[in-house]
């Protein structure tokens, strides 16, 4: 997924940070709290680890399909909104959130285009 998708999914024109690494991507608008992005893909790793670990803090996953795929979504409403979806042993995990700009997004139409745009090009 490139910046300029990721942007038009959340709707900023462009970003004032991006990072890349071997891990993931974290895509920024202004400071650590404002609007942001996040994208890792885990090698080997269970789904469920990262949907417990979203119910223990307050976003109880649900348990969706994306592409024929398992998936869920967790979510706080107008903050945050996570999408994993498995592939075999691993899975990839979108995160959105609109830090401490309210009414900015809404983060599940966001992590949903972008989990959904990652599926349809990802190869098994």
């Amino acid at each position: 997924v490139t910046d300029a998708e990721v942007g038009d999914a959340f709707g900023v024109a462009s970003f004032g940070s991006v990072t890349k690494n071997s891990v993931g991507c974290v895509w920024e608008v202004g400071s650590s709290v404002g609007p942001s992005v996040s994208f890792s893909w885990y090698r080997g790793s269970p789904i469920e680890r990262e949907a417990t670990g979203s119910d223990r803090i307050g976003r109880p996953p649900e348990w969706i399909e994306i592409d024929g795929q398992r998936a869920f979504v967790g979510s706080i409403p107008d903050q945050l909104c996570e999408i994993g979806v498995q592939y075999g042993d691993d899975f990839f995990h979108w995160s959105v959130t609109v830090g401490l700009n309210e009414g900015f997004a809404d983060t599940c139409e966001v992590a949903m285009k972008l989990a959904e745009l990652t599926a349809s090009r990802t190869q098994q």
